[in-house]
């Protein structure tokens, strides 16, 4: 989704911003040395990045609905332009780590150029320039000159009236939101989505959400107390392995054993409220502690916390 498309549902945002396939007038004003706003420097004097701010006007173009396909689609005519502002930084650093990635991309591509069934191999492919006819394959020194004069670059595209500082903390605030999606993808089981009506699709995504915001403030209590060393990954486990069995050996005294080793469970338990278990627990104490509504014993049936 582009900034176009985000302004136009009516949202502010702080987006990465593609400028390699920018406008040349655009392209010189990134490039341009003259025009640096601001500089960071490190703790021994030297520059560690710079900003500067490059307003730019972008159309916003009428949206209509296909009557056949039902799907949106852009015309051509101009309805609104949107004024954004480009952030350009330079770091030394990072056009250190870019030329080093490109040095091992060009390796990988002369390896490929001497080894032809490598090149199907993404990654350095768009560095070899391959004969339209008879001819071996060659490096595309051009393209690589190109590329090379973006070393060190980076551009974040906004529409809000902020500082660069502060464009560059929200936009780096991005892996939360990479987090949220990693967790409702592995932890929470958000896909495959098995349900086909537009109600169930949205009651399952909407169950979803209500779970990832449980687990994330689960996780935010947690941390206040534990410390960072309680995970996604270690809270989301503790609470799978958190099992009870129902033990009907003896049916005139019902009871449940604990299956589980005292540790991070315990501590939530203790942390949201709850009691920690025995070893072993009567319906009534396991119902009392985990602050249950109804408790069902039923014969060789495992209840899981």
């Amino acid at each position: 989704m582009s900034g176009n498309d985000i302004r136009q549902i009516g949202c502010d945002f702080v987006i990465a911003q593609k400028f390699k396939n920018a406008s040349a007038d655009e392209k010189k004003a990134i490039l341009d040395q003259n025009n640096w706003q601001k500089s960071t420097c490190d703790e021994n004097g030297e520059i560690f990045c710079r900003y500067k701010t490059i307003e730019v006007n972008k159309p916003l173009y009428e949206t209509r609905t296909s009557p056949t396909t039902k799907l949106n689609y852009k015309t051509k005519k101009v309805i609104d332009t949107m004024n954004l502002h480009w952030i350009v930084s330079y770091s030394p650093r990072r056009a250190k780590k870019d030329r080093a990635d490109r040095d091992r991309a060009i390796d990988k591509a002369l390896d490929a150029i001497k080894n032809p069934g490598k090149l199907r191999l993404t990654g350095y492919k768009s560095l070899v320039k391959m004969p339209r006819k008879d001819g071996a394959p060659q490096l595309d020194t051009e393209k690589i000159e190109e590329q090379s004069q973006w070393d060190g670059y980076y551009v974040i595209c906004t529409n809000l009236e902020i500082s660069p500082e502060r464009a560059t903390e929200i936009y780096r605030k991005l892996w939360q939101i990479e987090d949220c999606f990693r967790v409702s993808k592995s932890q929470l089981e958000t896909r495959p989505c098995f349900v086909w009506t537009d109600s169930h699709i949205y009651g399952h995504f909407l169950s979803c959400f209500i779970s990832l915001v449980l687990e994330k403030y689960m996780l935010y209590s947690l941390k206040q107390e534990l410390g960072d060393q309680v995970t996604h990954g270690k809270m989301c486990s503790a609470l799978r392995q958190s099992q009870v069995v129902y033990d009907d050996i003896n049916p005139q005294l019902p009871l449940f054993l604990r299956l589980y080793e005292p540790g991070l469970f315990d501590e939530m338990s203790k942390h949201f409220g709850l009691k920690v278990l025995s070893r072993v627990e009567k319906p009534v104490g396991l119902k009392k502690k985990l602050h249950l509504p109804g408790l069902k014993v039923v014969a060789t049936t495992a209840w899981k916390s």
